[in-house]
């Protein structure tokens, strides 16, 4: 059988075909992927481990996308009361331990008590097409910046 290309071999195996090999995968955490790159420049001195693309290091074969953020840039930071509060596009927050590894999520309506103040907040993107805040594309996501698709997990599936 001839090697087939990473595309072929992951559509071979989801329609229960046989591919020439298992397809391969691997996720790696912030940490790990500082102390890997610290391991390759070590044993391979020649090797540029900023620009090296570590699926076709490693042979893997799925290839992550995700979406651009949106072109409308929304300041939430008079929601958090916590210093080092990281909020996305959308307004949820995170605040990163010292690795990077751990986050905790924090949200700009935690303090909320009436409808009144729910509804003073005027931060939230009203999504229209044409108003900005629709994705501008995908974009390819680095190894180690996430999961492929098919391996995360559908909070709706579990109930």
């Amino acid at each position: 059988m001839a090697e087939m290309t990473s595309r072929e071999r992951l559509l071979t195996a989801c329609r229960r075909g046989v591919p020439d090999r298992v397809p391969r995968t691997m996720g790696f955490e912030r940490g790990f992927l500082v102390t890997l790159k610290d391991m390759l420049k070590r044993e391979n001195p020649g090797l540029d481990v900023e620009t090296l693309d570590l699926n076709a290091y490693f042979g893997l074969d799925p290839r992550w996308v995700g979406l651009n953020p949106t072109q409308k840039r929304t300041d939430f930071s008079s929601y958090f009361d916590r210093k080092g509060v990281e909020y996305g596009e959308w307004g949820n927050g995170q605040v990163w331990d010292a690795s990077r590894h751990y986050a905790e999520y924090v949200y700009p309506l935690a303090k909320a008590e009436t409808l009144a103040e729910v509804a003073a907040i005027r931060a939230v993107p009203q999504c229209r097409y044409g108003s900005g805040c629709t994705p501008r594309g995908l974009r390819a996501v680095p190894a180690g910046e996430g999961l492929p698709a098919v391996l995360r997990r559908n909070p709706l599936a579990d109930g």
